[in-house]
């Protein structure tokens, strides 16, 4: 197949992540790639990394998923390339100009949620054009997620037209990475029973990192440490091994020992960068808060003891499925697909949006027990094993491709 996946992102955020992981899975090595992505890191990163297996284009085109003049462009280039699937990440200039051009199967995945809306679309004139679009637009749905796709319905796409494939990550990184614990945790001043709650992610407003910092500043208060010694899970949690530790991880509280010690990190980037700093530091957190970029995920996480993710919206995060593939127990709100990646009191604990104190009380449970966090870390690891491999999502995005093609795919 001649597939060309169009994608209207500069940088590196979740759509980006999906395709980099999408593009490096073996599914697709008997076919021809090609990717058209806006001149910048993205697009610079992917070239560097294709090593012959896709091809870059990096026109001077604008960021934006609607934009008359990237719809022209696109189309001259669709034309050129003559593509069996085109492929569409948050682009509605792809899907318009791949209808345009006569594509064979038109592909659409939409990454967030469409509660955020881009500026082009708020207003209820323009959401009741985006919905007729939708249903107009000869193309198919890919959800990352079930919340998705009862969007996408909301949104106006046939049912017909729409399927859930899950994100997914390439599992070997984060089952390999728990030799590096000893030496993240050296590099960020851990003591050995010290407990480490981690986030990741872009530092932008719907990640919710506001919430999580007050949620941590309740924990170093003590104010979610309150939750009394009935509150602990001493069953095992379903589908985990009772009493199975995971070789990366920690080892269980002798009894009697005395309470953790709690560490706080954040690593991403974004624009809220300086005031999420400034707020931990008026927050006392202790110790180096925010990490910045970090290249190796998998080995930050075999680091960390609990994951925590409070976003406000979400289709379905790669950091909450790269976390329960690291084996960690999570803390996340009940938004989007999220519960889907983390089911509530066997992977972690699910609160709700914008509540503080919930996440701390979570985080507390899961800060004071150690064999929970076993239990719930390899609950979670299991889990995102059975449901977000990419090999999986890239298999089944493939098959989904020659279904629909048909014997057009020559």
């Amino acid at each position: 197949m001649r597939i060309v996946h169009v994608i209207s992102d500069r940088g590196l955020g979740g759509a980006g992540r999906y395709l980099w992981t999408l593009l490096e899975q073996p599914a697709w090595a008997g076919d021809e790639l090609t990717v058209i992505a806006p001149r910048g890191e993205l697009a610079a990163r992917l070239e560097a990394a294709a090593r012959g297996r896709w091809r870059v284009e990096a026109p001077d085109l604008p960021a934006r998923s609607l934009d008359a003049r990237s719809v022209w462009h696109l189309a001259r280039r669709l034309r050129r390339l003559r593509p069996n699937v085109v492929h569409a990440h948050a682009s509605l200039s792809a899907r318009l100009a791949a209808a345009c051009t006569g594509v064979p199967l038109v592909v659409y995945t939409r990454h967030g949620s469409s509660r955020r809306e881009s500026a082009q679309w708020q207003g209820g004139r323009w959401s009741f054009l985006r919905r007729r679009a939708e249903a107009a637009l000869p193309h198919v749905a890919v959800a990352v997620s079930r919340a998705v796709a009862e969007e996408l319905l909301q949104d106006g796409v046939p049912p017909a037209r729409v399927h859930v494939i899950p994100s997914g990550v390439d599992p070997a990184p984060f089952l390999e990475a728990g030799a590096r614990r000893p030496l993240w945790r050296a590099r960020l001043g851990l003591e050995e029973d010290d407990v480490l709650i981690l986030g990741t992610g872009r530092l932008v407003p719907e990640k919710g990192w506001d919430t999580w910092l007050a949620a941590a500043g309740r924990l170093l208060a003590g104010e979610g440490m309150a939750a009394d010694a009935g509150a602990r899970a001493d069953a095992p949690a379903p589908g985990a091994a009772a009493g199975r530790t995971p070789a990366d991880g920690p080892a269980p509280a002798a009894a009697g020992a005395r309470p953790p010690r709690l560490r706080f990190a954040i690593a991403g980037d974004g624009p809220l960068a300086a005031e999420l700093r400034a707020a931990a530091a008026r927050a006392r957190l202790p110790g180096e808060v925010l990490l910045g970029f970090v290249e190796d995920v998998p080995g930050l996480l075999a680091a960390a003891d609990v994951f925590m993710l409070l976003s406000r919206t979400e289709a379905l995060p790669l950091a909450a499925v790269e976390a329960c593939m690291a084996g960690r127990p999570c803390v996340v709100t009940g938004v989007g697909g999220l519960p889907e990646a983390v089911p509530d009191g066997v992977a972690g604990f699910v609160v709700p949006p914008g509540d503080a104190e919930a996440a701390a009380r979570a985080a507390a449970r899961l800060a004071a027990d150690a064999a929970l966090r076993a239990r719930m870390g390899e609950a979670a690891r299991r889990h995102a094993l059975a449901h977000h491999s990419a090999p999986q999502m890239a298999q089944a995005l493939r098959d989904l491709y020659l279904r629909l093609l048909g014997g057009r795919a020559a």
